[in-house]
């Protein structure tokens, strides 16, 4: 039951944004939007699919693959809803920081292979397993990026309104 349930979230975390992108995409624009819900969808996906799949590797336990079933789909909406963010954004200071948002996500993956290639196996998994959690804390965290410009400018168009109401 509560492996059902992880996954149901999950899977309702990560299609959450599929009618606000698929607006990016037919408008050819993202608007105020800012883009790191959508690249904090991709790592987490791609993070718990590599640390789940690592940790059935490494463990041999079957329960692992949970992980995997879960955040697979996030992985791969992930790449979409970026794809289309990116290819929409017309503001030069989101398309920045959606360029940094890509520095630091290659960052972090950059240094899960050093750990990897430089610490046991069993560290490097605990490694990876502390970077999975840091990811599922992001998400929401993800979504405060503006309130610094709501504040100052005393506009909210920027909040990312549909994931704030999950």
């Amino acid at each position: 039951v509560v492996k059902c349930l992880c996954m149901f979230t999950n899977v309702v975390w990560q299609i959450a944004p599929l009618p606000q992108v698929l607006r990016f995409y037919k408008e050819a624009n993202t608007g105020e939007a800012d883009s790191a819900p959508f690249v904090n969808t991709l790592f987490s996906g791609c993070q718990w699919t590599f640390y789940g799949f690592f940790a059935y590797v490494e463990t041999g336990k079957v329960g692992f693959l949970t992980l995997v079933y879960s955040s697979a789909v996030g992985a791969v909406l992930g790449v979409f809803y970026v794809y289309c963010f990116h290819h929409s954004c017309k503001n030069g200071v989101i398309q920045r920081n959606l360029f940094l948002y890509y520095k630091c996500t290659l960052c972090v993956a950059g240094l899960q292979v050093v750990a990897m290639l430089t610490m046991q196996h069993t560290n490097a998994l605990l490694f990876c397993g502390f970077v999975s959690s840091a990811s599922a804390v992001t998400g929401p965290l993800s979504l405060l990026t503006t309130m610094s410009k709501v504040f100052r400018t005393r506009c909210s168009a920027s909040i990312n309104l549909p994931l704030s109401c999950i």
